[in-house]
């Protein structure tokens, strides 16, 4: 397998710039385990993950009224339509819970934004790749993985489609994972799902998982590595750091001071 394009996903130009910031802890496991980590959707921070827009979920009775009309025609029972779109809800709660993500943020520089947002210490590095990089990381990898932009809406007044930006008429309980609120625009996401296949209880299916909040992919690491950017607040002490830990796992990835920290013109 390999990153697999999807209609329902917004394909990322070849050529974009993309970056993963993280403490060093995480950039350490990439490079032991040769695998990134994916989180479970129903593990972010944010409640609307996974979710649908204030209108499209209002218009769920009117929908189903209109195909009960069309392919059986006849007017469908107001208690069995509720029933119906209960149902529809509880999908795509099991849904989000049964994808893992792993996020990535398009910039051409790097973000102070980010730097702060995923930052915890001193102590952390930025990855920078592009997308055709990343596509080639994955050429090997066993497991199918979408990759898509996330586009961002108005979770109060906006609906899925758009003439321009998403063409796309038919339901699927796929595209919520494609789309966050406009609040998270600034993350200018990445995202690659991977959608888990168990005939196991979700619950059960996790519990004996090595991590109970998502787990590794393998990913040949050679290739998705291009530069590897040292924190704004990092010292020679923690650079060399880097530099050491990148050489234990056999690797030689240039390592740059963060341009946030170059002296200004005056």
């Amino acid at each position: 397998m390999a990153l697999m394009e999807f209609e329902l996903c917004i394909k990322p130009e070849s050529n974009l710039t993309i970056w993963r910031y993280m403490s060093l802890e995480k950039f350490e496991s990439i490079l032991s385990n040769c695998a990134l980590f994916f989180c479970r959707a129903d593990r972010f921070s944010d409640p609307f993950e996974g979710s649908i827009p204030r209108l499209e979920a209002e218009n769920r009775y009117d929908a189903l009224q209109q195909m009960s009309s069309i392919y059986f025609n006849s007017e469908l029972n107001p208690a069995d339509a509720q029933t119906n779109i209960n149902a529809i809800s509880s999908l795509h709660r099991k849904f989000k819970k049964q994808h893992i993500i792993n996020c990535w943020h398009i910039n051409n520089t790097e973000n102070d934004s980010m730097w702060r947002l995923y930052l915890k210490s001193n102590a952390g590095v930025a990855i920078q790749t592009t997308i055709e990089k990343l596509e080639k990381a994955f050429s090997k990898t066993k497991e199918k993985i979408n990759y898509s932009k996330v586009r961002y809406l108005n979770y109060e007044n906006d609906i899925w489609y758009d003439v321009n930006d998403y063409p796309i008429q038919s339901y699927n309980m796929f595209i919520p994972l494609v789309h966050k609120r406009i609040e998270f625009k600034q993350e200018a996401e990445i995202r690659l799902i991977h959608f888990i296949e168990t005939e196991d209880n979700l619950d059960k299916f996790w519990k004996f998982q090595p991590f109970s909040n998502g787990m590794n992919i393998n990913v040949e690491v050679n290739e998705l590595i291009d530069i590897v950017h040292a924190s704004p607040t990092s010292d020679i002490d923690q650079i060399s750091k880097i530099q050491e830990i990148i050489k234990q796992y056999g690797f030689n990835f240039k390592v740059l001071k963060s341009g946030l920290t170059t002296n200004p013109y005056y």
